[in-house]
């Protein structure tokens, strides 16, 4: 494999906080949507057609894995294409009862009840057909790799993620209010169902040299790792943060010494608490269509860096964007997963990334 130990070597340094000689990146071929990558997903993919998990036939997903481990490996990254149950699938809520439904480029689950006393128990079974299909993408993705990439975690949508989508989204907000303790424990019992389904990833996926790595970011660790995200804390208010995200943060992130959480700036009020997370090792920022720019966000990088977090910057960034990035920034602790329209500008802003940062 290409620079192994090279790659390898710096991503030991990026988790253990020392000095870079250039910073980790990761490309992303295509768009910001990702579900209308696979030509498997075509057919679903249609405004409020109903899916369920017998139409996904994942032998026909893993051409398309395999075209885009190729286009990974041309672009020079210093990264690991990781492959993942395919990204794009709300696949916690769909094991939580959601019926998903096709939209023009995305999934998207639905809606089940309009009150927190409707939610019911939420809980892993390993018997659901969602998981089930879960499982079936990862032995046959491993098989796939034949050991020539790792295997990895998809995007699982947080504890608030999967309690708004079963409930609604205002009126998960109301319940903060009105079910307190209600609503706590179901996002309890949502952090502890990502760690059931993750716990049963592991027992499928073997180690890709003594590591694991991040589906979706192709992140490599030296040993286990989970990631969440929690993009429906950004309708709790910053009081809530103690009162609602900490526990169940703590929960997902514990047992596990290389963890991450996917942040959008719309949450960014959130950020001290999330920074106070004593498990989180990383804190991935989006880089959003609608703002704030890169350059606005220079000081929100420099806080998850200065709070001894490593930062994760996700999005279509540009030659400029990379450039300021890599000069304002200490040479430490950074991923940059880049969006490219074509494996061809992908390779030219590696040469720029490999050269500048020195």
């Amino acid at each position: 494999m290409r620079d192994l130990e090279r790659r390898l070597a710096l991503h030991r340094a990026y988790w253990a906080g020392g000095e870079m000689e250039e910073p980790l990146v990761s490309y992303r071929i295509g768009n910001y949507f990702f579900a209308d990558k696979f030509k498997a997903n075509l057919p679903l993919l249609e405004k409020n057609h109903l899916v369920t998990p017998e139409q996904i036939d994942v032998d026909a997903y893993l051409p398309d894995y395999e075209r885009m481990y190729q286009d990974c490996e041309q672009t020079g990254q210093t990264a690991f294409f990781t492959a993942e149950p395919c990204t794009g699938i709300p696949w916690l809520e769909a094991m939580c009862g959601c019926p998903i439904r096709g939209e023009e480029v995305a999934f998207m689950a639905t809606q089940t009840c309009d009150d927190i006393e409707d939610v019911g128990e939420i809980r892993y079974d390993p018997e659901n057909p969602w998981a089930k299909r879960y499982v079936e993408f990862l032995d046959k993705l491993v098989t796939l790799s034949d050991g020539r990439f790792p295997v990895g975690q998809p995007i699982m949508r947080g504890t608030t993620d999967v309690v708004g989508s079963m409930m609604g989204q205002s009126e998960m907000a109301c319940a903060a209010m009105t079910d307190p303790e209600l609503l706590r424990q179901r996002l309890n019992e949502s952090a502890e169902l990502l760690r059931q389904v993750i716990a049963e990833q592991y027992r499928h996926v073997p180690a890709f040299y003594d590591g694991y790595a991040a589906g979706f970011y192709h992140l490599w660790a030296p040993g286990r790792l989970i990631w969440y995200q929690e993009d429906l804390s950004a309708i709790l208010s910053k009081k809530h943060f103690d009162e609602f995200l900490r526990e169940p943060a703590e929960q997902i992130c514990e047992g596990y010494d290389y963890t991450f959480m996917h942040l959008h700036p719309n949450s960014f009020f959130h950020l001290d608490g999330i920074l106070s997370l004593k498990g989180l090792r990383a804190v991935q920022i989006n880089k959003d269509v609608s703002g704030p720019t890169v350059e606005q966000m220079i000081p929100v990088f420099r806080n998850v860096l200065e709070a001894g977090k490593r930062l994760i910057v996700w999005g279509n960034l540009t030659e400029e964007e990379i450039r300021l990035v890599m000069r304002k920034l200490p040479h430490m602790g950074l991923f940059l997963n880049v969006i490219s329209p074509s494996v061809e500008e992908a390779k030219q802003l590696q040469s720029v990334i490999s050269t500048a940062w020195r």
